[in-house]
């Protein structure tokens, strides 16, 4: 089976395809087909973004005649509790200023100094991945995957990307990023969601 990822981000596709080792399954990056899909994100959910992303990329596919291929695609972001549920959708632009792009360290640094004042035990939070499968036919696969934990008062580690540096799972007292990428992907949003929908 050959799938289409409706991303760039490369640390995305490797979790990917780590996920579906052994499975008779083919990852493509839109770059790997040369492909531009870039729609703006403006649903008010992680399903109806990841279905905007996936839509625009087999939008794009068949324009340029490719066949064969399902598209998937996911949107993921960090619900922090004291926040009401936010950064959410809007984890990955949390710390842009007047459209101007930030980097993962903007992201962390912003949402640190907003749980400045909040305690440990008040500091829960959630990833949640929904991804979303489009078969060649028009069939349709969604699939919901979360990891729970608190937000830590300083990154740590080097490994991972996003908030994983400053994210502590549930049951353990090390981040994300402290993991290795194959103790990452057991346990991860986004390797949850892939699993059940490749499955």
């Amino acid at each position: 089976m050959k799938v289409l990822l409706a991303t760039n981000n490369q640390n995305k596709a490797r979790e990917i395809r780590n996920i579906v080792a052994g499975k008779d399954i083919e990852i493509f990056t839109l770059s790997d087909l040369n492909l531009a899909s870039d729609p703006e994100e403006t649903g008010q959910t992680f399903a109806e973004n990841a279905t905007i992303k996936a839509e625009a990329a087999l939008a794009e596919m068949k324009e340029k005649g490719f066949a064969g291929y399902a598209v998937a695609a996911d949107d993921s972001g960090l619900c922090v509790d004291a926040l009401e549920g936010g950064p959410g959708v809007y984890s990955a632009r949390y710390a842009e200023v007047n459209g101007k792009p930030c980097t993962y360290k903007d992201n962390n640094k912003k949402l640190l100094k907003a749980l400045k004042k909040i305690p440990m035990p008040e500091r829960t939070a959630h990833f949640e991945t929904v991804a979303v499968l489009i078969n060649e036919d028009g069939t349709r696969t969604e699939a919901v995957g979360q990891l729970f934990g608190t937000i830590g008062k300083h990154e740590r580690g080097h490994n991972g990307f996003g908030y994983d540096p400053i994210f502590i799972p549930e049951g353990t007292a090390i981040t994300l990023a402290e993991l290795s990428a194959e103790e990452k992907d057991e346990i991860s949003h986004r390797g949850q969601a892939f699993r059940k929908l490749f499955a």
